[in-house]
């Protein structure tokens, strides 16, 4: 029976204004802020190509089988979402689909979509086209994110401008899981006919059509002239270096070889603001440094290993070495302001190498074990592993550390399970029921091996998304935090603050609260 037609008991219709959240988030972490090049501009104009510098090679070109969360800013331009989210407060917004309801017996989530969307080849994006990206997330061989829309049981298409996802429970946080990778919508006609070639070819639905890319050295996409935004995009279109080195990616920037530059290191900020031309955007963000276990195999197996692990760390330390004490400390895989931080629980990991040694003998290792860890290539990510191995080493972990590039990095830790520890980051998720699946339930992708409690975490996240109010699924993380931290299963270090540059012509950059910038909007001063 149709949606449209039936009795059953529903929810509220949701659109602009949604489910969650985050309303004092965007003031406390300070999301607001001029934005870059920002002043009097005036009305935007067209033309020019933005010139980005970027660390991260993304790891696919592909939403469904990357592996790695700074593959986003290389994504965003090329594909759209299936639903948007609002940057400041991280609500739920309409974006491929103008609005979309639950319907509560059976579950379901029925999507109304835009019409008048095509991919960049020209192929309609309607109804049919949304449940062959659902299905292609759930069931390809390649895919990282099928744990992400795993309570989808199947898809229906109703109309052309109609779909309906049938669910296995509620799950209230699936509009902005869908605002993720999940809901990325690749063309299903260059899906079928390109196959894996499709991670180096991609074709979306965004507002920039795919023209090059050379893996470690540039990204290049130009205005796709069908986009469905009026007047959008303003620019011609933005050409991306990738540029691990952070000295080298300033250098370029100041001497006016780029435009923007993504993500400007703590260390670095002063030099960035004292050069004359560049406007600096700070911001709160969800992402964090945090370590990952290898728990298919000794020692990391045994919990009380990991948590020595987790205890030998002094986070404060880390802090003003790394962060040069900006951001907060990673006592939760949310920051403070977040509401499913929990107070009560912090800290979840007080700097205690006694207690780690104790740990240690317990679990058979009395004279301390060595440790196989891994890291991605990039002056702060190998600083961050550097001051890991001395700070462990306290505890009775001799750690050596090998250096990767990420895309290198993610392959060997996560699919070959080559080594112990991947001293990492988290890029956040829009919600934090996805952020919580994908590092502590064991069918994730980031997940190596298994934590004892995947049924536990399954079943708390089930319940926390099975409400709609934030104060009630706050409830639900308390058990589900204290959880999945006293297990140690994913740990984090230190949330950074997301801060960005660009040359002061450039304008319309908004920062978002995720932490990923989007070039949306964006303009060049002709």
């Amino acid at each position: 029976m149709s949606p449209r037609t039936d009795t059953r008991r529903r929810s509220r219709r949701w659109g602009p204004a949604l489910l969650l959240v985050v309303g004092l988030l965007a003031t406390a972490c300070g999301t607001g802020g001029q934005a870059a090049g920002g002043g009097e501009a005036g009305e935007p104009q067209r033309g020019g190509t933005l010139r980005v510098v970027h660390a991260l090679n993304p790891s696919s070109l592909d939403p469904h089988t990357g592996g790695s969360g700074g593959d986003h800013v290389s994504l965003y331009p090329i594909y759209d979402t299936l639903v948007d989210f609002d940057k400041a407060t991280m609500e739920p917004a309409p974006g491929l689909a103008e609005s979309w309801e639950f319907v509560e017996d059976p579950p379901a989530l029925v999507f109304t979509l835009r019409p008048g969307v095509q991919f960049h080849d020209g192929t309609p994006f309607d109804a049919e086209a949304v449940r062959y990206n659902i299905e292609r997330a759930k069931n390809l061989d390649r895919s990282t994110v099928a744990a992400d829309v795993a309570t989808v049981e199947s898809v229906e298409v109703l109309s052309d401008l109609e779909v309906r996802l049938n669910l296995s429970r509620m799950n209230t946080a699936l509009p902005l899981i869908l605002a993720d990778r999940a809901g990325m919508m690749v063309s299903p006609t260059a899906a079928e006919e390109r196959g894996a070639e499709l991670e180096s070819n991609p074709v979306g639905a965004g507002a920039y059509r795919f023209v090059s890319w050379r893996p470690g050295d540039t990204l290049q996409v130009e205005r796709f002239e069908d986009y469905w935004r009026p007047d959008q995009p303003y620019l011609d279109g933005i050409t991306i270096r990738y540029l691990e080195d952070p000295q080298t990616a300033i250098n370029a920037l100041v001497s006016d070889q780029a435009d923007f530059m993504t993500a400007v290191d703590p260390a670095d900020l002063e030099r960035v603001e004292r050069s004359p031309g560049i406007e600096v955007t700070e911001g709160g963000g969800l992402a964090f440094d945090s370590l990952y276990y290898n728990m298919a195999e000794p020692p990391f197996d045994d919990p009380r290993v990991r948590l020595a692990f987790s205890l030998a760390i002094d986070r404060e330390a880390m802090l003003q070495a790394l962060n040069f004490g900006t951001g907060e400390v990673g006592w939760q895989p949310v920051p403070s302001v977040h509401w499913a931080y929990q107070p009560e629980l912090s800290p979840t990991f007080p700097h205690d190498p006694a207690r780690a040694r104790q740990l240690l003998a317990e679990a058979g290792y009395p004279d301390g074990v060595p440790v196989n860890g891994l890291a991605y290539s990039g002056e702060r990510q190998v600083r961050k592993a550097e001051i890991v191995r001395q700070q462990v080493a306290a505890a009775g972990f001799d750690m050596t550390i090998q250096v990767l590039e990420v895309g290198v990095a993610v392959e060997e830790f996560y699919e070959k399970e080559a080594f112990q520890v991947f001293v990492s980051a988290w890029s956040g998720r829009p919600d934090p029921n996805l952020t919580y699946q994908s590092l502590f339930t064991d069918d994730s992708f980031y997940v190596v091996g298994e934590s004892g409690v995947s049924p536990q975490v399954l079943d708390l996240l089930a319940q926390a998304s099975s409400v709609e109010g934030t104060e009630e699924r706050a409830q639900v993380y308390l058990p589900l935090t204290d959880l999945v931290m006293q297990n140690a299963i994913n740990v984090p270090l230190v949330f950074t603050p997301n801060i960005a540059a660009g040359q002061s012509g450039v304008h319309g950059y908004v920062p978002s609260l995720l932490g990923k910038p989007k070039f949306d909007g964006m303009w060049i001063e002709q």
